[in-house]
């Protein structure tokens, strides 16, 4: 555009020279154009019969043939299934005339049982199993590394948790770094790699003002990821596709003598969802440390329980394996097994109480030895940590 056309309606600010300018159309990039396209996308699949589910606005259902039709998306990345390869073909031709009939844009499409999407390969060529395989991500992670990576067996030591008062802080180059791999790797768990998570859930709280030490830990994470290149997680649903829970506490095991929530979600074989987080309030025993686990994780328990509910599977109740006996007989009995000492946390408690009492959850027991969660509370060492780590990954090989 030429400068004469819009001289006039240039604007001084803070020193320079500034142009608004009025959108006619959504442009890519915008804040806005997001939600436009989402909203626009949103009432086209509607009017042609689907249901978006109430707890994950980007999943829609309908029913074609007798069998359900399932669209899930990401911005405009869309995976559509069904067990009719003819209703993806239609809906395909959809897309097109609604989207791709204006020359401005192109339909890609790809079919068949392996997709590349948002980072992951999803692989459905053996029966029954869903492979998630994010290894040229994490490989070109460790190209990356402006490091020479070693090898290590396992992504961390014991002394994972705690910190060095006196170790010295990185130089702003090193931070950089710091944050940019800590964020990389997050994204990498978050889809396909829930065996780093513990490590990333504290160095994620360290990206501030990381130090030496904070650099070390990192570095051992990324020696796990060179030796385990090629692992490619597996899940695996039982046929009567029981929701699962393990839920685990670790008592005071930072600085600060705050515990640590991990869960673990499985369908059958291989965990869907886990969670490592420190827990926000200090606790006064093993006990309230596990109730307030629970009380961390109690809301997407029932959050995937509705979920699930809402893609058409049938309402079972949801088991939650715990190893601390003390508070599960507080959420299970609630007031009968409360005290003076438990008052403070009626509420966390009694309302998974409420929640056993109307079956949508069991609260089941489960020794120590076999408890997954415990994975995600603490730095997990030796045959400890390979025998847990198989049972989060269902890998075939390590």
């Amino acid at each position: 555009m030429a400068p004469e056309i819009y001289a006039d309606y240039v604007v001084m600010e803070y020193g320079k020279k500034v142009l608004y300018v009025i959108m006619l159309k959504a442009l890519y990039g915008m804040l806005q154009s997001a939600m436009l396209y989402y909203n626009k996308f949103r009432r086209d699949i509607e009017t042609i019969g689907f249901k978006v589910n109430p707890f994950d606005p980007c999943v829609a259902n309908r029913i074609v043939n007798g069998k359900q039709h399932t669209v899930v998306w990401h911005v405009d990345d869309l995976k559509s299934s069904h067990v009719d390869p003819k209703v993806n073909d239609e809906f395909l031709k959809w897309l097109e005339n609604q989207y791709a009939s204006d020359n401005v844009g192109k339909i890609k499409a790809v079919r068949g049982k392996r997709h590349d999407y948002l980072a992951m390969w999803l692989d459905y060529t053996e029966e029954g199993v869903l492979q998630i395989d994010m290894r040229p991500y994490f490989k070109s992670m460790i190209e990356d590394f402006p490091e020479k990576i070693g090898t290590s067996r396992n992504p961390w030591t014991e002394k994972l948790f705690q910190t060095d008062d006196k170790s010295k802080k990185l130089e702003k180059k090193k931070v950089k770094d710091f944050h940019t791999f800590v964020m990389k790797g997050m994204f990498l768990w978050k889809r396909g790699r829930q065996d780093i998570q513990p490590a990333i859930a504290f160095l994620s709280t360290r990206t501030s003002e990381p130090t030496e030490s904070d650099w070390s830990k990192l570095k051992r994470m990324m020696g796990y990821l060179n030796v385990t290149k090629d692992l490619v997680v597996r899940l695996e649903a039982d046929d009567n596709f029981h929701i699962c829970w393990w839920v685990d506490a670790s008592f005071a095991v930072h600085k600060d003598m705050k515990s640590h929530t991990g869960a673990v979600m499985t369908l059958g074989k291989g965990s869907v969802c886990s969670v490592s987080t420190k827990q926000k309030s200090n606790a006064r025993s093993s006990t309230e440390a596990e109730i307030i686990g629970m009380d961390d994780i109690i809301s997407k328990i029932m959050w995937t329980k509705r979920f699930l509910e809402h893609q058409g599977f049938a309402a079972l109740p949801t088991i939650i394996y715990q190893d601390n006996t003390s508070a599960m007989k507080l959420e299970v009995n609630g007031r009968e097994s409360a005290s003076k000492r438990t008052r403070h946390l009626d509420i966390k408690y009694f309302y998974v109480t409420d929640l056993v009492q109307r079956k949508e959850v069991q609260i089941k027991f489960c020794p120590t030895k076999n408890m997954i969660a415990d994975y995600m509370t603490k730095p997990v060492v030796g045959t400890t940590f390979h025998k847990l780590h198989k049972h989060i990954t269902n890998a075939l090989h390590h």
